[in-house]
C-alpha cells in the first residue's frame, strides 16, 4: 500500500505548513485585512464606490478561513485548540 506512505507524507508536510509561524502570521493577517473591510462597509461613501471590491475581498477572505479550517481539521490539527 504505497498510497498509505504517500498519505501520511502528504499529512505531515500539511501539518508542519499549518503549523508554522509564518502561515499563522499570514492568517493573522487575512483577519486584520477583514476588519478594516467590515469598518469600511459602516461607511456610506466608501460602500457607494467600493462596494463590490468590499464584498469580493471579504468573499476571498472567507475562503481563505475556510480552506484553513479544512486544511487543520483534515490532517489532524485542530483549528481552535493548542
Amino acid at each position: 500500500m504505497p498510497w498509505v506512505c504517500e498519505f501520511t507524507a502528504l499529512k505531515d508536510r500539511v501539518n508542519q505548513i499549518v503549523s508554522a509561524l509564518w502561515f499563522e502570521s499570514v492568517i493573522i493577517a487575512f483577519i486584520l485585512i477583514n476588519g478594516v473591510l467590515l469598518g469600511m462597509e459602516t461607511s456610506p461613501s466608501l460602500v457607494e464606490h467600493y462596494e463590490y471590491l468590499m464584498h469580493l475581498g471579504n468573499h476571498l477572505i472567507l475562503e481563505v478561513f475556510i480552506l484553513e479550517a479544512l486544511l487543520k481539521v483534515y490532517f489532524g490539527q485542530d483549528p481552535y485548540v493548542k
